[in-house]
């Protein structure tokens, strides 16, 4: 599928393909990590409630930092 092969160098010089990085400042639940998690992308999410930081790091199974 065009969505899971990254990103193409708009250029011919057979650079490698690098995953996008997303960015969500406003996290929630975390839904876009979790889309981002399947399709092969990077994320960054930004939440203050504590109780959110909690179900999105369930829902993706990954480590969160408190900062």
């Amino acid at each position: 599928m065009w969505f899971q092969e990254g990103w193409r160098p708009t250029c011919s010089c057979n650079a490698d393909k690098v995953p996008s990085i997303v960015l969500d400042p406003f996290l929630g639940s975390g839904t876009t990590a979790l889309a981002c998690q399947l399709l092969g992308r990077r994320c960054i999410g930004i939440e203050i409630e504590e109780k959110y930081c909690e179900i999105a790091a369930n829902r993706c199974q990954q480590m969160v930092f408190k900062l």
